[in-house]
């Protein structure tokens, strides 16, 4: 017997969809026209039916709805009906994330990228506890939002879901949709950043992972990090392969988008674990994966994630201590839907331990290379209230957690050889952690970058001696990390003006 279909679409929902696709409003048109022809890697459609609704835009591939808000659904009953809507699309396994027709009239860069990265996190099946649920990204982009410390909404979703996987939202009712400003920093919780022994004891010596784990100390262009119950191995920034712990068997992934447009194709691998053929079938096709890699990003260029890959091999303690003052611990960190480039250790010299390993500062760092990606979503502003919001939830109490996350984190790389013993890392000092905001090829004193600037100076100052936030410029191919490049907001404005 046919398996009936998940949605049956009646024919009037389709000749709405259909009627939405032409025209497209201004800023439905600067959407589709940077994402058609998968130029973000992936497949999107625009007006699609889903059910008895109607997404802006769908990317199957990675079960994502995009949605572009104009003025009318910020009335009350708009707001109801989107949340109503939101909640069956997650019901059924979609993601939807909404942006504000403002915003992508101001910061398409911003928006184009929160797309992409939310497509590659559903493709990888990188989704932690509450990611599937929807996300809001409104428009603070006014002085009176700016002054009033709101940030645009994320993370929004079903309180019961948040309850029954162990978080809570801090909102009171159950069933209700709360937002990233309303989740509960004080009682949230987030599963922490470590392998299960089983998979660790696989990537040491003898074990049916260890050809990945020496296919990444031979070759510097690798670089292997530390997941929940799983790890990535990147390459240029990319995810050259994924190992999943989460499931039994272990599952294996690769990215196939970056074969798609091009010439090159995908070798064939297994997508399970059972056996040390399998991690010699991946390490032997890593050169095949990486050739499809480059030839995608010569049509996609890479961008930041680059320069994050390259200061993260700068900046390495695989060999040694690092040749400056700071050691990247980590790509791509998550705290309650606050994300951050990298994570990283700052060395703090003493009496008793000049080298100023034994107990490093810990480091939130953000990457940016484009002057647009500076403002609005995901803008300077952003960052520093997401780093205010961490530092002192709980009284402070989540930053040690995090720092004890981390502190595992290094515990278990030195076990596997990802990080030099010689380094001596006893834990992480009690000092509040930094944010460093890194420009790559970017000249800060540009009259554009005055106002994120100065939005970053505001908390910087609101916070008091409690905030350590800094701004650091490198100019590639030179990545070193150093102390002394380091300046305050402060200084920062006072030499822009």
């Amino acid at each position: 017997m046919p398996k009936p279909r998940a949605h049956l679409i009646a024919p009037a929902i389709l000749q709405r969809a259909r009627d939405f696709r032409h025209p497209l409003t201004p800023p439905e048109a600067k959407v589709w026209h940077a994402v058609r022809k998968r130029q973000l890697g992936f497949k999107f459609r625009r007006q699609h039916p889903i059910g008895r609704f109607i997404g802006d835009f769908y990317c199957a591939e990675s079960k994502l709805v995009i949605e572009i808000d104009g003025d009318v659904h910020g009335q009350l009953s708009q707001e109801e009906h989107d949340r109503a809507r939101d909640a069956w699309l997650v019901e059924r396994g979609y993601k939807v994330i909404r942006f504000q027709a403002g915003e992508v009239g101001r910061n398409l860069e911003g928006v184009l990228e929160a797309i992409r990265r939310a497509c590659e996190a559903r493709a990888a099946g990188e989704r932690e506890v509450g990611a599937d649920l929807p996300v809001r990204m409104r428009d603070n982009g006014s002085a009176e939002a700016r002054a009033a410390g709101q940030q645009p909404l994320a993370s929004s979703g079903c309180c019961a879901k948040l309850e029954a996987a162990g978080w809570h939202s801090g909102v009171a009712s159950r069933g209700r949709m709360t937002t990233k400003q309303q989740v509960d920093l004080d009682t949230y919780r987030k599963r922490p950043r470590r392998l299960a022994e089983p998979m660790e004891a696989a990537l040491g010596p003898g074990g049916d992972l260890h050809p990945v784990l020496v296919a990444v100390a031979d070759d510097h262009r690798l670089r292997l990090d530390i997941r929940e119950r799983r790890f990535n191995v990147y390459y240029g920034g990319g995810n050259l392969m994924l190992v999943d712990g989460r499931k039994s068997p272990w599952v294996l992934h690769f990215d196939e988008k970056y074969f798609k447009g091009g010439v090159l194709q995908p070798p064939t691998l297994p997508t399970q674990f059972s056996a040390i053929d399998d991690a010699h079938a991946w390490v032997q096709a890593f050169p095949e994966l990486i050739a499809g890699m480059e030839d995608w990003w010569t049509r996609h260029p890479k961008g930041e994630r680059t320069h994050c890959q390259a200061m993260a091999a700068a900046n390495s303690g695989m060999a040694g201590p690092p040749p400056a003052d700071y050691l990247v611990l980590d790509l791509e960190y998550q705290w309650a839907q606050r994300r951050f480039d990298m994570v990283a250790a700052k060395r703090r010299p003493t009496e008793d331990d000049a080298t100023g390993w034994a107990e490093p500062d810990l480091v939130f760092v953000e990457v940016k290379s484009d002057y647009s990606a500076c403002s609005g979503i995901s803008g300077l502003g952003d960052h520093a209230r997401d780093y205010r919001d961490i530092i002192t939830a709980s009284g402070g109490r989540r930053a040690q957690e995090i720092k004890l996350e981390y502190e595992h984190v290094i515990a278990q790389k030195v076990r596997l050889g990802l990080l030099d013993p010689s380094l001596d890392v006893r834990r992480l000092s009690p000092a509040v952690p930094e944010l460093l905001v890194v420009f790559v090829d970017l000249d800060p004193d540009v009259p554009s970058l005055l106002a994120p600037v100065c939005e970053v100076r505001a908390v910087s100052n609101a916070l008091g001696d409690t905030a350590h936030i800094r701004f650091m410029r490198l100019d590639s191919p030179d990545y070193l990390m150093t102390a002394d490049a380091a300046v305050s907001p402060e200084w920062l404005v006072a030499e822009s003006t």
